[in-house]
């Protein structure tokens, strides 16, 4: 609301609870005062400092990409800290510099001290990659000092065909996941829908191994709800979160897909937890979408 407290749509602010959701105050910040870019899309997460007690001692991390004023072209990113008291407020600007950036998603804990967060690398036209963000805080700054960990440019089956993407860790930092809604060449189905693409680490992110694409038509109670010549796809959009025990469990509505990436929603359409357990893919059939 520019009228309440002036600056523009590129201004971030935060709504914020120390109780667990019993009640939030509303509209702090501004995170990002100096705004040489604009920022969209924030993602955010709370750092703790160890054997904090003291909420207002505690950090808002920030991460959103930002566009340039003049011609609102994609243009890198900002991030920065904030205590919940209002001091210690920092604003870093194309950090981490991997270029050509777009949108980052998924701002999350991963070790102690240590973030993450993915992003999809774009030529201009389509999205062709995407780059793993690793996140430090640095005690020297009290600042989260990022930079890019990993990258790929997997083999899509059709050029820019990617519905979402997020990155997830275990409580410990080292079981880590991440995952993306495409189809790939690599073991790619005949029909032309959305599949659920999985990179994982086992050493809190030095190194990634994939992809796995899961093909949906492994899973009979989503195929026995479709006629062909339709076929299973996810939705556009999907979570992530890992467990305990390291398994990732991807969270999106199994549609009845066109076969020509799209979906029919006044067809069949689930919501699912798609996961790997021993092994062994899944995927458990959560509720029907009243929607």
């Amino acid at each position: 609301n520019a009228g309440a407290y002036g600056g523009n749509s590129g201004h971030l602010r935060y709504d914020v609870s120390v109780n667990g959701g019993l009640t939030w105050t509303n509209d702090q910040g501004v995170l990002n005062p100096v705004n040489s870019n604009l920022a969209r899309y924030p993602n955010i997460t709370i750092h703790n400092p160890t054997a904090n007690v003291n909420p207002a001692n505690a950090y808002i991390s920030y991460m959103a990409a930002t566009i340039n004023s003049v011609n609102s072209t994609w243009n890198g990113l900002v991030s920065g800290v904030r205590q919940l008291s209002g001091a210690g407020n920092t604003e870093n600007y194309n950090q981490p510099v991997l270029s050509p950036q777009l949108i980052p998603h998924s701002t999350v804990k991963g070790a102690p001290g240590v973030y993450w967060a993915i992003d999809a690398l774009f030529n201009g036209a389509t999205i062709t990659g995407f780059a793993i963000y690793k996140g430090t805080w640095n005690p020297g700054s009290n600042d989260i000092v990022w930079a890019t960990n990993y990258s790929i440019t997997p083999s899509f089956a059709t050029a820019g065909v990617v519905g979402d993407y997020n990155i997830a860790f275990d409580p410990t930092g080292t079981y880590g996941w991440f995952s993306f809604l495409s189809r790939l060449t690599s073991g790619a189905t005949s029909n032309s829908v959305y599949q659920p693409i999985f990179y994982r680490t086992t050493d809190g992110g030095l190194t990634w191994t994939g992809p796995v694409q899961v093909n949906l038509d492994n899973f009979s109670c989503a195929t026995n709800n479709i006629v062909s010549p339709n076929a299973a796809s996810t939705n556009f959009e999907h979570d992530l979160v890992v467990d305990v025990n390291g398994n990732p469990h991807l969270l999106t509505t199994i549609c009845t897909g066109n076969n020509g990436y799209s979906v029919l929603y006044g067809s069949w359409h689930h919501m699912f937890d798609i996961t790997q357990i021993n092994g062994v893919w899944g995927a458990y059939d959560i509720a029907n979408v009243q929607a």
